[in-house]
């Protein structure tokens, strides 16, 4: 079974950067459409066992730990729109209280390794899509609740941390969101790792 430190090694390494760029030109060789939640899981998932990594990844079987994709890492993509995205997060209806549901959240996220989160940037005049690929760090601080400032407003809660936005939303079932998040200042953390870019135009067949 895969380690912690074997996952992150690998998505380090120049040659699973470059498989997974293959990958992509390889789904938009079929396909039109972007890359999304599945699908990305499978991408991420299929690199890892091309590298020897035996990962508990099954697609027929979504009963995984709360929180967790592949191989400790929760999975996320977003479109991303005048260099700032979103992430949805968990959803919280079956907590009570405000504090219930940062605490219940907080204890999933402690069980995360970390995070990969597929951005998109697409043109739908020109059909330009550029994909970019990031590994985020446990404790990476825009992804962690305790650093929000947080108070009751008529949706549901709304929380803020530095310029980013935190909204735990009543009628999306409770679901947290972290949204004006921007990359130029996020890429400048520590805890920010690129693990690709690539771009294409679904216009045509490659």
């Amino acid at each position: 079974m895969y380690s912690k430190d074997q996952v992150l090694d690998t998505f380090r390494q120049e040659e699973y950067q470059t498989y997974i760029i293959s990958q992509i030109k390889r789904h938009h060789s079929i396909y039109k459409t972007p890359i999304d939640g599945i699908y990305f899981e499978e991408l991420i998932n299929n690199g890892l066992e091309h590298f020897g990594i035996e990962t508990d990844w099954n697609p027929l079987d979504k009963s995984h730990k709360q929180g967790v994709d592949v191989c400790g890492y929760s999975l996320k993509t977003c479109r991303l729109k005048s260099k700032k995205f979103s992430i949805t997060s968990f959803r919280t209806t079956s907590q009570k209280t405000l504090d219930d549901k940062l605490k219940y959240i907080s204890n999933i996220g402690n069980d995360i390794d970390g995070y990969v989160v597929c951005m998109k940037e697409f043109d739908k005049k020109t059909n330009d899509l550029k994909y970019l690929i990031y590994e985020f760090d446990h404790g990476i601080d825009f992804l962690d609740v305790n650093n929000y400032t947080w108070e009751s407003v008529d949706s549901g809660y709304s929380g803020k941390f530095e310029n980013y936005v935190a909204k735990i939303t009543f009628s999306m079932s409770h679901q947290l969101i972290f949204s004006n998040l921007e990359l130029e200042k996020i890429r400048q953390n520590e805890k920010c790792h690129l693990i690709c870019g690539f771009q294409t135009n679904i216009g045509e067949r490659k």
